[in-house]
């Protein structure tokens, strides 16, 4: 997984009115109010209003106590027409919520939404001012969490993310939850329309994970297939992608890969060469080499590519950006349902380059004994494959799948396996001719027209819908209160 540089924000400190103290417990993630007052209040942004709610720290076992989440409200513009709580997830898992939906309120939603929605960002568990952030960055930054995840790991996986969303819903006086998720979000936002089917008013799956998968390899081989597609249609021509494929056997066979003029491709440029050939289309990465790359494919020529391929130092990882990355390994592995032992490992080494001939022995190197010997209590996630009963619950309501045909983050097929999933209940909104991942309210009038009319209406008739991934002429990127933001569903390191 690589480390993305993450946007920053300035915060002001805001009075607050506390209206209650929320009941303490000890052994981590601590809910003593006191020692989070001040995080409570450097914490919000200031177009939020935020606070604590208490949950139990294990919804199987609450004589343990509780624990505190963090989360941030933007009211309903227009208080007569509201419709209820919108609350958003980004991905990761690894991101905090909170300051996220701060920019999507001040630079993203359109006005139909912020005046009939209460607009809300919840950090979950191990990020932003949530339960077990400071234990989880305290052993990032030392490079040691096996301890951490032996003690808390069970408490940070997706079902009690899921539990403590309906808690939010319920403490907030809500009968209904609207919920849209980006990428890993799509997990919690599934998961919770199979755990609480009577609950749910309208679901949007933005870039979606898949309803069933059984551990991190499995994600990983699918990552392959995906990171194909986007080569399969970048480099145009099936030659190009059959001597891409020798290359890159080249490479992993022996190390490098030598043109017809003695120019050589090592290990490490060949792994940024396939990193930008997977890029997203806004970062430029792929156009700013495509040229090169062509002439390479076409004449076994490699001296302009490799000046194309030089390394960008960027910016150092921030603390926030390790505790990210530890988070992403804590809740996938405590996700999981099949854990692999190491012993396994190499028999899945075939389905990696089944998957992709170019992408697939990278995927393995890199991913596949992430979870292997995991030290923490797993708390395994369902799949998601009750339609039935949720068509019984649902009161006429569809769920809104939107995928990129070529996301380089979560593949295609993971849509339509989450459309497959949902059955008759899902209407899916495609985006056909951009690499790029997290797409409603991201200025695609094509998608935000979809979304918004769904979530005004989730009950109303809408098709499938297939969009191009233009910006609007009209959007308006720049807001002089708030100048404009990298939309946060694209920041976050992981899914």
């Amino acid at each position: 997984m690589e480390i993305i540089n993450k946007i920053t924000f300035s915060q002001s400190l805001v009075a607050l009115a506390i209206t209650s103290v929320l009941s303490g417990c000890g052994g981590g993630g601590s809910d003593d109010f006191e020692s989070n007052k001040g995080d409570l209040i450097s914490g919000c942004p200031t177009n939020l209003t935020c606070d604590y709610l208490s949950v139990a720290k294990d919804y199987d076992n609450p004589q343990q106590g509780n624990v505190n989440i963090f989360y941030g409200v933007h009211k309903a513009r227009v208080p007569s027409e509201r419709l209820g709580i919108l609350v958003f997830n980004f991905g990761g898992p690894g991101g905090s919520a909170v300051s996220g939906a701060s920019y999507m309120v001040s630079q993203w939603l359109p006005s139909t939404i912020l005046d009939r929605f209460d607009v809300i960002g919840m950090d979950p568990r191990g990020s932003g001012q949530s339960a077990f952030a400071k234990e989880l960055t305290a052993c990032a930054v030392a490079n040691d969490c096996t301890q951490v995840n032996r003690d808390f790991a069970h408490y940070m996986g997706s079902n009690s993310v899921v539990k403590d969303l309906d808690s939010l819903r319920e403490a907030l006086g809500e009968e209904k939850l609207n919920f849209l998720g980006y990428s890993y979000g799509t997990r919690l936002g599934s998961l919770y329309a199979n755990m609480f089917p009577q609950n749910v008013r309208a679901i949007v799956l933005d870039s979606p994970m898949p309803p069933k998968s059984n551990n991190y390899i499995d994600l990983r081989i699918d990552n392959a297939k995906g990171y194909d597609a986007v080569a399969d249609y970048r480099l145009i021509t099936p030659e190009r992608k059959k001597r891409l494929e020798a290359v890159a056997n080249d490479i992993y066979v022996n190390g490098v890969y030598v043109d017809k003029y003695g120019s050589s491709l090592s290990v490490d440029k060949g792994r940024i060469l396939l990193s930008k050939l997977s890029s997203r289309d806004p970062s430029k990465e792929f156009s700013d080499m495509k040229s090169s790359l062509f002439s390479f494919l076409d004449n076994d020529y490699l001296n302009n590519l490799l000046g194309d391929l030089s390394i960008s130092n960027g910016n150092s990882p921030t603390d926030d950006d390790y505790r990210s990355s530890a988070m992403f390994q804590t809740v996938v592995c405590t996700d999981e349902r099949v854990p692999v032992e190491s012993n396994e490992v190499a028999n899945y080494q075939n389905s990696y380059q089944q998957a992709s001939a170019i992408y697939g022995p990278m995927n393995y190197q890199d991913t596949a004994s992430m979870c292997v010997d995991w030290p923490g209590e797993r708390d395994s996630i369902e799949h998601v494959e009750h339609v039935e009963r949720m068509d019984q619950v649902l009161s006429g309501q569809k769920i809104l799948v939107i995928g990129g045909k070529y996301d380089p983050a979560t593949p295609y097929i993971w849509a339509e396996q989450m459309k497959q999933s949902f059955g008759t209940l899902a209407v899916t909104t495609t985006v056909t001719n951009r690499v790029d991942h997290g797409f409603s309210y991201s200025g695609i009038d094509c998608v935000d027209s979809q979304t918004t009319a769904y979530l005004l209406d989730p009950t109303q008739t809408l098709s499938d819908k297939s969009c191009l991934g233009t910006y609007s002429s009209s959007f308006n990127f720049f807001n002089p209160e708030y100048p404009a933001k990298t939309h946060p569903a694209k920041t976050v390191s992981g899914f």
